[in-house]
């Protein structure tokens, strides 16, 4: 069996920011955990759930690009050089250059607030690099993972929806060797590793994953890494 790490969604930290709840992954800001450093090039992984008005400021701690995935409610997010609305549905990366930072705020109606999830990995980013907004595939194409980044970054982005106890088996992009898996919704057993919504883990030196869906459906996110 490859070597792996398994990162169970009530064992992340927790963090009071302003209006916002984070729920951390890995290690971040002020929640330290030595077992929970990076996993390749992934610096952060949070779930931030925030009240209507909710606003966090972020700053880079190296050359990093940002990636949002709203998972409930649309929000706003600002730099210097840009500012961008987030839908259900879609999904935003952008780079950051340190120590340059950036906000995310909620857009939601009143009484009604936002959850999103927000990964960060570093990388060369070019100065002028522009945000991108692309749609999450998986109203598109089910029980496969579908590519969701377009552009040439240091890590490639792909979704899945699964059914059913659908079996699939998820071939690496080529120069691709190690994945970053999360469970966004469901149950899903990966290379024989039990995954429930919130769950995580990460695999090195591999050219495939066998995923199976093992609820009535479940939703999978996926980091490629070289």
């Amino acid at each position: 069996m490859k070597e792996a790490r398994i990162y169970i969604a009530d064992h992340r930290g927790y963090t009071r920011c302003g209006l916002m709840d984070v729920y951390s992954t890995f290690s971040w800001e002020k929640y330290v955990n030595s077992d929970k450093g990076p996993f390749g090039l992934i610096r952060y992984v949070n779930e931030i759930k925030a009240a209507k008005g909710g606003m966090i400021k972020m700053k880079a701690s190296a050359n990093s690009y940002e990636v949002i995935i709203p998972l409930y409610g649309n929000i706003q997010i600002f730099t210097d050089q840009f500012e961008k609305e987030v839908a259900i549905g879609e999904m935003c990366c952008f780079g950051v250059i340190h120590p340059s930072g950036w906000t995310v705020g909620s857009l939601a109606e009143e009484g009604e607030g936002i959850n999103f999830l927000h990964l960060t990995i570093v990388g060369d980013v070019a100065a002028n690099v522009q945000a991108k907004i692309w749609d999450l595939p998986i109203n598109q194409t089910h029980d496969k993972m579908i590519a969701v980044t377009k552009d040439s970054y240091s890590f490639a982005v792909f979704m899945g929806a699964f059914y059913h106890k659908q079996l699939s088996v998820f071939d690496l992009p080529r120069n691709f060797s190690n994945i970053f898996l999360m469970t966004l919704d469901g149950a899903v057993e990966v290379d024989d590793r039990l995954l429930y919504a919130g769950d995580a883990l990460g695999i090195c030196d591999i050219d495939h994953v066998e995923m199976e869906c093992l609820a009535s459906s479940a939703i999978i996110l996926a980091i490629a890494l070289p």
